[in-house]
Order: C-alpha cells, then structure tokens, then sequence
C-alpha cells in the first residue's frame, strides 16, 4: 500500500495541473478473500484525508 500511496502522491497533482478532474482506480479480488475491499475503502480514506473527493463504489457488495 505504501508504493500505489507513493505513486498517487507523486500522479495526482500532475493530473490536477493538466486539468484532469477525474482519477479511476481499480482494484479486483480472485482469491474470494476480499482483500480489493480492503484496498479500495483504504486508499479512498488515505486520499479523502488529503483534501481528495475519493468516492467509492463496490460492484459487487450489498449497498
């Protein structure tokens, strides 16, 4: 998690000056042991607190 953190921290502001508004990660899970869950709610907290509107949206979870 610290290297996609390194790679976010240096990838973000570059597309915020290139006026890109929007940023797409994706994370997948095929050892049914939901770790892309994990994953996806850790970085969308990481970046919410660094002033980011990370939004969240399982595909294939309850809502």
């Amino acid at each position: 998690m610290n290297q996609l953190k390194a790679q976010l921290d240096m990838m973000l502001p570059l597309y915020q000056q290139a006026g890109r508004p929007q940023f797409t990660i994706g994370f997948g899970c095929t050892g049914g042991r939901h770790r892309s869950v994990y994953a996806a709610e850790y970085i969308a907290a990481y970046l919410n607190s660094h002033a980011y509107d990370a939004r969240l949206k399982h595909l294939q979870l309850p809502a």
